[in-house]
């Protein structure tokens, strides 16, 4: 499925930090069981040595 897009596609992303979604999933207070909707909480992500940073990705063209 990614064969063509990791032999031919690749590409580096130059980044300082990102953020990510961490999903939550509280506990219902009568049954304990956990809810069907999580909370949503943004999630910093960034290295402290370096300034910029590589993300590998696999593009796609139109």
């Amino acid at each position: 499925m990614f064969r063509k897009a990791a032999l031919q596609r690749r590409c580096l992303i130059l980044s300082s930090e990102f953020y990510e979604w961490r999903h939550l999933y509280r506990l219902n207070k009568r049954t304990n069981q956990p809810l069907k909707t999580a909370d949503k909480y943004p999630y910093h992500i960034g290295l402290k040595t370096r300034i910029i940073f590589y993300c590998c990705n696999l593009a796609k063209l139109d």
